[in-house]
């Protein structure tokens, strides 16, 4: 799974929390925001939860990542072709 635009970490650190076991990628682009996901990933004990701090565009074109994943959620991302493209 991953979520784009993570912000706060709703749903995709929820979702993470509640489906254990399931490699979650949470990408965002503000750096505090970025901080603070981390931060709690690891208060939360979450082993296979991975904060990508950048653009969702750019983890895009990352080949380890791209056409990777079962599901995506974007909540507030951006216009639908926008996040479809991501």
């Amino acid at each position: 799974m991953v979520d784009l635009g993570s912000g706060g970490g709703v749903p995709g650190l929820v979702l993470a929390a509640v489906w254990t076991g399931s490699t979650v990628y949470l990408i965002e682009t503000m750096g505090r925001r970025a901080a603070f996901l981390s931060r709690s990933v690891g208060t939360l004990d979450l082993n296979l939860v991975h904060v990508i701090p950048g653009r969702a565009e750019e983890a895009g074109r990352d080949p380890a990542l791209r056409g990777t994943f079962d599901l995506v959620t974007a909540r507030g991302f951006g216009p639908p072709a926008v996040t479809a493209e991501c």
